[in-house]
């Protein structure tokens, strides 16, 4: 599936609503601090219950988007932001 310009912006205006956009909260990742982030699995299953993506697939994809654009902060867990399907 193919996201547009402005689909892509308006998920990413809601994953940062404070409401109820994705939660987020201080974590430790091999012996490094992030503040205010979520994991790649959090985002996955947000974007499914939120209506963002149909698929577990097209949640990852519309993740790596959104990683890539840098729009948001996320620790990567390859086995959670992938989820297994590839």
């Amino acid at each position: 599936m193919d996201f547009t310009v402005a689909e892509i912006s308006e998920v990413a205006l809601r994953i940062s609503d404070a409401t109820n956009g994705i939660p987020r909260k201080d974590r430790k990742y091999l012996f490094k601090k992030f503040k205010q982030c979520f994991t790649g699995q959090e985002a996955v299953t947000w974007l499914l219950q939120n209506s963002s993506a149909q698929t577990r697939q097209q949640a990852v994809v519309l993740g790596q988007i959104l990683l890539k654009k840098g729009t948001h902060s996320m620790i990567i867990f390859i086995n959670s932001l992938f989820n297994k399907i590839f």
